[in-house]
């Protein structure tokens, strides 16, 4: 029989914990957002003022099978009953239930039935940016407990691993191969140039200080974007890598020349997949396109070894396309309760709003407007934009 607990608040940091972290190795999960590290961190660093850390757990024969972690919002005076989404924190990464692959296929239904069920009730709970995989999108349209709704959230960009890296040169346009036989040459004229390849315990908090005086040194720091312009960022990063690291899943990577870090990567692998989750670089080195480099470095690598067949970027770029790379979809899923309150300013709203955008004449307004951005962005590209053109 399986038995639900709703952790609230400090409880909700504490409850994940150990088994957490054992669920999620079982889960087949490679999404490093649903890590406990990662979830660990959120919780500690990252939770607004007037928000509530929720974590519902489900167990069979005292062991965990299912677990999703949330945020909470208070109520207020347009919303009588808090909404709450799951945690996906780490940029734009996946924020989904956990559940173990042996247990019943009602599982998540369940879990959020008794969620929405429970004496606090909710307005809507969402899950953001799910994958296509994810179990939620097979809840029936008809749940007894709630209404549901899925709407697009976007794409995210991956690279297969080939097995032969001169299969991989050879599929990219002949432009971009010319351009990067180029920055190879320059590269080779460097003084003493390096790589480093780091794994878990071979990753010292130095390794990610470098990384981020690296992205500081760069736009990121004059838009004051970059992780060291903001102390809780850097406590919340330094928290996150030694979580990862004691899990065995983070690497760093690093291109230099001499001492001068030229490029560097903050990675994390779980099974047979390697997720770039920062990736910086050096501008005055431009002319060589030092990031690149790495990822070249980084490709030859894994074709060699074989040992992950994924490497994700998990958001859609346009330098993704010179390397060819393979998009996937990211959806939303929210489930709203089978109350008047919830229906009547939430899913009915929503779906209107859904809708609208499908809409040919919004549709063409939304694209004008992003074509407006993006040739305004063009005209004020930062100088080192350049580094991943053709």
């Amino acid at each position: 029989m399986t038995e639900f607990r709703l952790a609230i608040g400090v409880e909700a940091r504490l409850a994940i914990g150990p088994q957490w972290d054992v669920l999620y190795a079982r889960s087949g999960c490679v999404a490093p957002s649903m890590t406990g590290a990662a979830l660990r961190a959120f919780f500690d660093h990252r939770l607004r003022r007037g928000r509530r850390a929720v974590v519902l757990l489900a167990t069979e024969a005292g062991g965990l099978v299912g677990g999703l972690a949330l945020v909470a919002s208070e109520p207020s005076w347009r919303l009588r009953h808090p909404q709450a989404w799951a945690v996906g924190d780490i940029e734009a990464h996946p924020a989904d239930a956990l559940l173990d692959p042996l247990a019943s296929p009602t599982l998540l239904g369940d879990m959020l039935a008794f969620l929405l069920a429970s004496d606090r009730p909710l307005f809507s709970v969402a899950l953001r940016r799910v994958l296509d995989a994810s179990p939620a999108l097979e809840l029936p349209v008809g749940h007894r407990a709630f209404r549901r709704r899925i709407q697009s959230a976007g794409r995210g960009s991956y690279l297969e691993v080939p097995r032969d890296a001169d299969a991989l040169m050879a599929s990219l346009s002949g432009n971009f191969r010319k351009n990067l036989r180029k920055q190879l040459a320059r590269l080779a004229e460097l003084p003493e140039v390096s790589w480093q390849f780091l794994r878990a315990d071979q990753c010292q908090p130095h390794h990610l200080e470098a990384l981020f005086a690296l992205e500081a040194a760069g736009w990121k720091g004059r838009d004051r974007t970059a992780i060291a312009c903001s102390a809780r960022d850097t406590r919340y990063y330094r928290d996150l890598a030694a979580g990862l690291s004691e899990s065995g899943y983070l690497e760093l990577h690093f291109l230099r020349t001499q001492d001068t870090v030229l490029a560097a990567h903050l990675a994390v692998r779980v099974g047979h997949t390697l997720t770039l989750l920062k990736i910086a670089y050096n501008e005055d080195y431009a002319a060589i396109a030092p990031g690149n480099m790495l990822l070249l470095e980084l490709l030859r690598r894994e074709s060699a070894s074989q040992e992950s067949r994924r490497i994700d970027c998990v958001t859609d770029m346009p330098w993704h396309a010179n390397w060819k790379m393979a998009t996937r979809d990211y959806r939303t899923f929210v489930v709203y309760p089978r109350r008047f309150v919830s229906t009547a300013f939430g899913f009915v709203p929503d779906l209107a709003g859904d809708a609208l955008r499908r809409s040919p004449t919004v549709r063409n307004l939304l694209r004008a407007v992003q074509r407006a951005v993006r040739r305004e962005s063009r005209t004020t590209a930062h100088p080192s934009a350049s580094e991943f053109a053709p």
